[in-house]
C-alpha cells in the first residue's frame, strides 16, 4: 500500500519527490506497528490520528503538502473527489 501511495505522490507532488517520500515511509510504519499484536481498531485509530497530526500537519495551511493537496483536489482533479 505504501508504494500505491508513494507512486501517487510521487505524480503529483513531482516537486517535491522527497517530502513526499518522509510523509509515506515514517506514517505506514507506524500503523503496521499499530497492529503488531493483532488486529487492534483503537491502536489503529489512534495511529492514524497522529499521523494525520504529525506527518500531513492537519490545519496547517503553511505546509506545502496541505496547499499542494489542495490545489490537487480542486483544480487538478476536482472532477474525483
Amino acid at each position: 500500500m505504501s508504494e500505491t501511495v508513494r507512486t501517487g505522490y510521487h505524480e503529483v507532488f513531482c516537486g517535491h519527490l522527497p517530502q513526499a517520500d518522509r510523509l509515506v515511509e515514517p506514517p505506514f510504519a507506524a500503523l503496521v506497528d499499530s497492529q503488531q499484536s493483532g488486529l487492534d481498531a483503537e491502536k489503529l485509530s489512534s495511529a492514524t490520528d497522529k499521523l494525520i497530526a504529525r506527518a500531513f500537519h492537519r490545519g496547517d495551511n503553511g505546509f506545502w503538502f496541505n496547499s499542494l493537496h489542495d490545489q490537487y483536489k480542486t483544480v487538478t482533479k476536482p472532477e474525483a473527489n
